[in-house]
């Protein structure tokens, strides 16, 4: 485009010495800068990755990615949603979520309503994940707890918040999701596995439940279920 180091720098917002690094392959650009390049350079943000489409887009969901940086329409979105729920298998297409980028917050829920819809989609949840708001997390994974998808659900505990980990968990207790607890535990902070303890105390949750995983719990926690055993046995 005939721009200097100094021109891109400026129209990007970043420092001249960045854009030296890129050139250099030194660094890559942040990812929230990709919609700002495509739009530089005229291009579509999948001629930013390194693979590359050279056939004539086919259908609108491929034609959705590779979109240039301009406006994603409704229209176009339809088109796609319907070309999603006529699919029975997920190894019927190809998509990448780097279009996400250009997508209204509403865009995006309906496009990942379409895609849970798919048979065996359960590997592709970690890929747009990271494209929503945290709020679209949320519900993401309430709605994988609801239809126990636990095989997405385990992909996504690494990259789940905070507040998103202690919403799964809260969801596992209250609704007996225990085949999913097993795999969250590791992922838990101290305060997060004293709401497990709660839970056992007011019996939500029995202490056979949880003996094969007393490792994972404070020295303090293990003593509160050393007790709780204690109590369920004069009880018996």
């Amino acid at each position: 485009m005939g721009l200097t180091q100094l021109e891109m720098a400026g129209a990007l917002y970043v420092t001249p010495q960045a854009v030296s690094k890129w050139e250099r392959g030194e660094s890559l650009p942040d990812i929230s800068l990709v919609p700002q390049l495509a739009q530089l350079f005229d291009v579509s943000i999948s001629t930013l990755w390194e693979e590359s489409l050279t056939e004539t887009p086919n259908s609108s969901l491929q034609l959705l990615n590779e979109l240039p940086h301009s406006f994603v329409s409704d229209q176009l979105i339809k088109n796609v949603l319907s070309e999603l729920d006529a699919v029975t298998d997920i190894k019927e297409i190809v998509i990448r979520f780097d279009f996400f980028l250009l997508l209204t917050e509403t865009q995006k829920e309906k496009i990942v309503s379409a895609v849970l819809g798919i048979p065996g989609s359960d590997h592709l949840v970690e890929e747009f994940y990271y494209y929503l708001s945290s709020k679209q997390k949320e519900l993401v994974v309430v709605e994988l707890l609801r239809t126990e998808r636990y095989l997405a659900l385990e992909l996504l505990i690494p990259m789940m918040t905070k507040t998103v980990r202690t919403k799964a968990l809260e969801l596992t207790l209250a609704n007996h999701y225990f085949d999913f607890l097993e795999e969250l535990l590791p992922f838990l902070n101290q305060s997060q596995k004293q709401l497990i303890i709660d839970c056992a105390q007011q019996g939500g949750i029995g202490f056979s439940q949880l003996e094969n995983f007393v490792t994972f719990f404070t020295e303090s926690q293990r003593h509160q279920l050393v007790l709780l055993e204690e109590d369920l046995d004069g009880c018996k």
